[in-house]
């Protein structure tokens, strides 16, 4: 067998090994800049190390606009086992709670520190005041009472002596004189007179045992399981956007690879990359080795 036939292709396949294993490591090594006193050496550091800013960014990017999006965490947070595992776990506490005789707020004490309660409890008892003060005022009890007093005097006074001198005019006249002192005072008193009445009914519930709210559940049949979803749902769809901008993810896997030595970067690459990068090494040779035949053939 003529050997020397083979050497041709041999070499050249050993030289496409080594030219894209030395080609492949460059991506990584050196992992810092070789310097001569004051120069630097050429391709130092790596093509990988030295554009770890730029390959932060552009993993960065691709996962908090292409992979971790609104719709995928839509997706995820609103997929049917975890509204299966949310409905059985309020059913659950129903069940298990309905003899319950601990307070709401013994029990809500529980799970959060006292300053957390009392600010949440206020956050509460305050929007609830404001709610129920601007449907007060959005009622126009003023126009409601002077009218039915219109009314009354109205009725009064029909077929008698005095409708003689309490006219429509007069009466009208005393509607709207009502109607505006009572919208005028409602305006400046309505929040004193309804928050400490809010407040109080605040705190009866939080002094309820739990068991007792539950069997009031029960008796009017309120599927708590679906309002719950359906409030979770609602949430889901309307704050996602605004939490995933505030977590700014592509910012935080940015700042995160940054963080990251220049061998854990290079470790991250391989564990994703590495059966390609070798087909890379693997492919050198098998083209020197077809160069080398193709030399000889020509």
């Amino acid at each position: 067998m003529n050997y020397h036939l083979l050497a041709g292709p041999v070499i050249g396949a050993a030289i496409g090994y080594f030219t894209n294993y030395i080609a492949v490591k460059m991506m990584f090594r050196p992992l810092y800049p070789v310097k001569i006193g004051s120069w630097t050496l050429p391709f130092t550091p790596g093509i990988i190390p030295r554009g770890k800013g730029r390959l932060a960014k552009a993993i960065g990017e691709a996962v908090g606009k292409n992979l971790l999006t609104e719709e995928s965490f839509t997706e995820t947070l609103l997929a049917p086992a975890i509204e299966k595992h949310l409905k059985e776990k309020v059913r659950l506490f129903l069940y298990e709670n309905r003899k319950n005789e601990e307070t709401l707020r013994e029990w809500i004490l529980e799970y959060l520190d006292e300053p957390v309660y009392e600010a949440a409890f206020d956050h509460v008892k305050n929007t609830a005041t404001d709610r129920l003060v601007k449907k007060v005022l959005e009622m126009e009890l003023g126009d409601i009472i002077a009218n039915e007093a219109a009314k009354a005097v109205r009725e009064r006074v029909r077929g008698g002596i005095m409708s003689f001198m309490v006219t429509d005019g007069l009466v009208d006249s005393l509607r709207m004189s009502i109607s505006q002192g009572i919208q005028t005072y409602l305006d400046g008193h309505a929040e004193e007179i309804l928050a400490p009445k809010v407040e109080e009914e605040c705190r009866a519930a939080m002094d309820t045992a739990v068991g007792t709210l539950v069997a009031r559940i029960d008796d009017c049949g309120l599927p708590l399981d679906e309002i719950l979803w359906n409030t979770y749902e609602t949430l889901v769809h309307k704050k996602i956007g605004t939490a995933l901008l505030r977590l700014d993810i592509s910012g935080m896997v940015e700042k995160k690879i940054n963080e990251m030595d220049v061998e854990e970067v290079e470790a991250l690459v391989l564990s994703v990359m590495q059966k390609e990068l070798n087909a890379i090494v693997g492919l050198g040779a098998v083209i020197g080795f077809v160069l080398g035949l193709l030399n000889l053939i020509l």
